[in-house]
C-alpha cells in the first residue's frame, strides 16, 4: 500500500493533521492502536476550554485566533450550524453545540500568573475582555465565592468545545474526504528507504509505504520517533459534579472558570452541560506509564471537592461521573512542531501540556503547510527541538 502521509495517532491533532491534509487531496492513511476517541490518552473527557487571553504566553493568540476562525468554518462542516461572534452568542444544535460562547472567567490575585498573563494577551491582542472586582463576579453569579483581593477577568467571547461530537464528526471528514483511517491498527515501526518511509502496523499485514510521516502520538511520541525527547506523561483526573442550586452552574449562564491558587495546581470548571459541572486540577499529578493509571479514586473525589467548594459553595459532594486523562509534558510547558532530527520526510507534532485541545485546526493547517509547501506562514520558532540538547535519534 502506498500513500503520500501516514499519520501515526489519531488524537485530535492526528485526526485533524489527517483530514488537512486529506481535503487537499493527499492520499492518506491514520493509524492508532485505540479506538476514536479513546480513554488512554489526551483527546477524550466531554469537553474543553476554549480561550484566546493566554495566560500560559502571548506567542499562542494568533494560533488562537487562527483556530478560533477555522472552528467557525468546521462548525459549519460538521454540525451544519455556524456561530455568531457577537458578545454572549451561543451554538445550539442537533446532538449538541460544537462550541458554546459561555464565556471564560478568570480568577486570581491582580499580580498572579493567569490574571496578569490574560491582562498581557489581551491588551498585546486587542481581545475583549472585562476586569470584575470579586464582589460584582459574585453578584453576577451567585454560585462563586471569590477571596479579598482577588479579581475577575472575563473573556466574553470564549468558550467549551464539546469533545466527543468533534472527534467523531472529524472522523467521519477525514474519510468523506478519501482519507484511510485505523482504529485499533497502530504504528509499529518505520524505516526510511530511497523512496521514502517503509512502517509496519500492529493488525496490518501489508508494509505500508508513504513519502511522509506524522508522529502525533502523546505520550508514545517519544518511542515512534526513536528520540530521547524531554517528554513526561502525567496522570489527571476529572470529575462531574452536581448543584445544591440546580442549574446554577449551567453552561447558559455560567461560565468556564480558570482559579489561580497561587504556588498549588490550578482549578479549572467547566459549566453544567446536563451531565454535572466538570472539575479538575491543572498539573500536579502522578508521573508514570499511562498503561498503569488506576482509576479516580474516592480519595480524589473528596479532595477535588473539598477544594473546589470553597470557590463553588453550591457543589455536591458525590460524583456524578470522573475519569482519567494523559498530559504529555515538556520542560517548559509549550508544545513540539518540527522536523525529525534524522529526516525531513517525519514531523513530530506533541501539542501537549495539557493545554493543546483548542488549537487542533491550526496545528492540522501548520502540519499540512508544512508537509505540502515545505513551509507555514503561521510562527512555530517557540516549538523547536534545538530548545532542548539531547534530542537526537537513538
Amino acid at each position: 500500500m502506498r500513500y503520500d502521509v501516514i499519520v501515526a495517532g489519531l488524537g485530535i491533532h492526528g485526526l485533524m493533521t489527517a483530514y488537512m491534509l486529506a481535503r487537499r487531496g493527499l492520499k492518506v492513511i491514520g493509524l492508532d492502536p485505540y479506538p476514536v476517541p479513546h480513554a488512554h490518552g489526551s483527546s477524550h473527557g466531554q469537553t474543553r476550554v476554549h480561550r484566546r487571553a493566554y495566560f500560559e504566553a502571548p506567542f499562542y493568540v494568533p494560533l488562537l485566533k487562527r483556530a478560533d476562525d477555522l472552528w467557525v468554518e468546521l462548525s459549519r462542516e460538521m454540525v451544519g450550524t455556524s456561530f455568531s461572534l457577537e458578545e454572549g452568542a451561543r451554538v445550539q444544535a442537533g446532538g449538541g453545540a460544537l462550541l458554546s460562547r459561555t464565556g471564560v472567567l478568570v480568577i486570581g490575585r491582580d499580580d498572579g500568573r493567569l490574571a496578569s498573563g490574560a491582562l498581557a494577551s489581551a491588551e498585546q491582542y486587542r481581545i475583549h475582555v472585562k476586569v470584575l472586582q470579586a464582589a460584582e463576579a459574585m453578584q453576577l453569579w451567585p454560585g462563586l465565592s471569590i477571596p479579598e483581593g482577588h479579581i475577575a477577568i472575563l473573556e466574553p467571547l470564549a468558550g467549551v468545545l464539546q469533545v466527543e461530537p468533534v472527534m467523531h464528526r472529524l472522523l467521519q471528514l477525514c474519510e468523506d474526504s478519501g482519507a484511510v483511517c485505523c482504529p485499533g491498527a497502530g504504528l509499529d515501526r518505520w524505516q526510511l528507504d530511497d523512496n521514502g518511509i517503509t512502517a509496519r502496523a500492529v493488525g496490518i499485514e501489508e508494509v505500508i509505504e508513504a513519502d511522509r510521516l506524522v508522529i502525533a502520538a502523546g505520550a508514545w511520541t517519544a518511542g515512534l520517533a526513536g528520540l530521547d525527547l524531554p517528554l513526561r506523561t502525567e496522570r489527571q483526573y476529572q470529575v462531574q459534579f452536581s448543584s445544591r442550586n440546580g442549574s446554577g452552574y449551567g453552561a447558559g449562564i455560567f461560565p468556564a472558570l480558570a482559579i489561580d491558587r497561587g504556588a498549588e495546581p490550578m482549578l479549572y470548571g467547566i459549566p453544567d452541560f446536563g451531565n454535572g459541572i466538570k472539575l479538575a486540577f491543572h498539573h500536579g499529578g502522578q508521573l508514570g506509564d499511562p498503561h498503569d493509571y488506576p482509576a479516580v479514586s474516592d480519595n480524589e473525589v473528596r479532595e477535588l471537592h473539598g477544594v473546589a467548594s470553597k470557590w463553588l459553595p453550591w457543589l455536591l459532594p458525590e460524583a456524578r461521573a470522573s475519569w482519567t486523562c494523559v498530559y504529555t509534558n515538556t520542560p517548559d510547558e509549550h508544545f513540539i512542531i518540527d522536523r525529525h532530527p534524522a529526516t525531513e520526510r517525519v514531523l513530530l507534532l506533541s501539542c501537549c501540556s495539557g493545554h493543546g485541545y483548542k488549537f487542533a485546526p491550526v496545528i492540522g493547517e501548520i502540519a499540512s503547510q508544512l508537509l505540502v509547501d515545505g513551509g507555514t506562514q503561521h510562527d512555530i520558532s517557540q516549538f523547536r527541538l534545538s530548545r532542548f540538547t539531547g534530542a537526537v535519534a537513538r
